[in-house]
């Protein structure tokens, strides 16, 4: 999996990738509203979900697009 990272994308966007909303809920009972700098770094994570994940699947598909006249 490790190797996936590298290969495909940053350690941050797997970062990003990962609901650590729902570990530190539910696995480690934190009440995120008692907690308002995990609150807020849970959603700037959220944030970069929405824009690097997106850029990391397209950068995967033209990994594997086939070059022009290949097909042809």
């Amino acid at each position: 999996m490790f190797f996936v990272i590298l290969k495909f994308g940053s350690f941050f966007d797997f970062i990003a990738a990962f609901p650590f909303e729902l570990v530190a809920q539910k696995i480690f009972g934190i009440d995120l509203s008692s907690h308002p700098y995990l609150f807020l770094f849970f959603g700037t994570t959220r944030i970069v979900k929405i824009v690097r994940v997106p850029a990391s699947l397209h950068r995967l598909n033209l990994a594997f697009k086939p070059a022009s006249g290949v097909l042809d």
